[in-house]
């Protein structure tokens, strides 16, 4: 009978890959599968290519170079990995990889050094068994373009009890969730550090973080300074995603809900990083099917065969930039906010000649355009940088997803504030800064697309702790300035 489903499985994926070819698949070019980039607000990953509906839900894990990804597709009784690559400029049809479609696989993840890919699965450990109850975790090692043989972890990471959910730090220590007691009820994450030629006994990562949450699939940072997993034991809530910050002694913080923009009334589950940490993808059950599910034409076979009264539909992927991530991280972003003291200490790193930026260091100033209702939220954030010797603004329109990154710095040989200002539009602002109390006046040249002229912007802090962004205008030095619009902001 095991055979026999096994047969029907491989069938299964040779009419995907065959169906695949045979639609119009679309023609994608550039990084991430020439998606755009996300804001603060999560995204659906690649809809009606990667994220369809039907159990999309694990990865995705690209590459170093980002010329690879490759993610789960999971229906019961079985679930494989599957690829795509680009080629020529373009990228492929999705294909199951060539170490899976036999057993039930999941969970890859691609080492920084993309030498390994690590992964979950129910195979045996040689060919000539059957599936089993106990879940591993393997690899696989790159030999030029394609993968070795798939070779099973072993000990002492692998034990008799299930493992699985590999997450790597940039290096080699692996993060994992296992159940290494035999009565063990719930799941923890454990740690096994790399010594450089093997993996160490596996500890778990923090025991008063196990105990209290449960904590699943772990997602580990790339430096080690932070992890999100998934937890369901917070009072009225499915899983959801969490995040713990390590401090200076290397002891785990209290985790801290990602919130009501990540997690959503449905699972949230499987959380991965880019390989840059700039990009946090997971899997969310909250799409409505719906939704796309009448536009989608690249995978009707995938559809058909997977097309399961019992199982009904999985979940997809989405990613959001982790910038959310640092709006929650000790003496950052919305902590700022939570702790007095923070601002203030921070602000005392500032250097002497750009103390003018002083008074709007902090917190994470929320507001919008009374005005133009159309633009939704704004959100402006001063940091310190290079020990007191700049100042970065970042501001993020929501809705429409505009960034504007500006760096402030001393010019020694004007004597002046200068700054550097660009956006996600291609605009480039460069100018000097004046100021004195709780107003700041920046003015330069702006350049862009069909863009080319003097742009004055005033920041004021009125005694209500309101601030005013007053944005102006002009063509040329002999024009008059023009209103852009008025801000107002609060501080988060």
């Amino acid at each position: 009978m095991k055979k026999h489903v096994l047969i029907n499985w491989l069938l299964v994926f040779a009419a995907i890959s065959v169906g695949a070819q045979q639609n119009d698949f679309p023609k994608l070019r550039g990084p991430y599968l020439g998606q755009k980039p996300p804001g603060m607000t999560p995204e659906l990953f690649a809809p009606h290519v990667i994220s369809t509906g039907y159990h999309e839900d694990g990865g995705p894990a690209f590459t170093p170079d980002l010329s690879e990804i490759y993610f789960r597709i999971a229906q019961y009784p079985y679930a494989a990995i599957f690829f795509m690559r680009e080629e020529n400029g373009s990228w492929s049809t999705p294909k199951t990889a060539s170490f899976s479609g036999k057993y039930s696989d999941g969970d890859p993840f691609i080492s920084y050094d993309g030498k390994r890919l690590f992964f979950s699965s129910y195979r045996p450990l040689s060919d000539k068994g059957e599936p089993r109850n106990d879940e591993d975790i393997w690899y696989v090692e790159r030999i030029d373009h394609s993968w070795s043989e798939p070779k099973n972890l072993g000990k002492p990471v692998n034990s008799d009890q299930p493992e699985c959910k590999p997450s790597l730090s940039a290096n080699g220590n692996l993060y994992f969730t296992a159940k290494r007691e035999a009565n063990q009820s719930g799941w923890k994450i454990y740690l096994s550090k790399w010594t450089g030629k093997a993996y160490s006994e596996p500890v778990e990562f923090d025991e008063e973080i196990n105990k209290a949450y449960l904590p699943y699939g772990p997602c580990i940072a790339k430096d080690e300074t932070f992890m999100i997993f998934s937890s369901n034991k917070e009072p009225g809530r499915r899983f959801d995603l969490f995040v713990t910050f390590r401090d200076k002694k290397g002891k785990w913080m209290n985790p801290k809900n990602l919130g009501d923009l990540i997690n959503s009334a449905k699972d949230e589950l499987f959380p991965i990083l880019s390989h840059d940490n700039r990009y946090l993808f997971y899997t969310s059950w909250r799409t409505d099917l719906k939704n796309y599910s009448d536009k989608q034409k690249s995978y009707e076979d995938l559809k058909k065969s997977y097309d399961s009264p019992s199982n009904g539909r999985g979940g997809d992927i989405y990613w959001v930039s982790t910038k959310i991530i640092e709006e929650l991280r000790p003496a950052a972003g919305a902590s700022l906010a939570q702790s007095p003291e923070a601002p203030e200490k921070q602000a005392r790193k500032l250097s002497d000649k750009l103390s003018v930026l002083k008074p709007f260091i902090g917190p994470t100033w929320t507001g919008s355009i009374p005005s133009d209702s159309r633009m939704g939220e704004i959100t402006l954030k001063w940091e310190v940088l290079l020990n007191g010797f700049a100042v970065r603004l970042s501001r993020h329109a929501l809705k429409f997803d505009h960034w504007l990154e500006t760096t402030y710095f001393w010019d020694e040989s004007s004597q002046k504030i200068a700054y550097l200002a660009l956006s996600n539009n291609g605009v480039v602002i460069k100018g000097y800064v004046a100021g004195q109390g709780a107003e700041l006046i920046s003015e330069g040249d702006q350049r862009g697309p069909q863009v080319n002229r003097k742009v004055r912007r005033i920041y004021r802090l009125e005694k209500d702790g309101k601030l005013y962004e007053d944005d102006l205008f002009r063509n040329s030095d002999a024009d008059e300035w023009r209103r852009t619009h008025i801000s107002i902001f609060v501080a988060k």
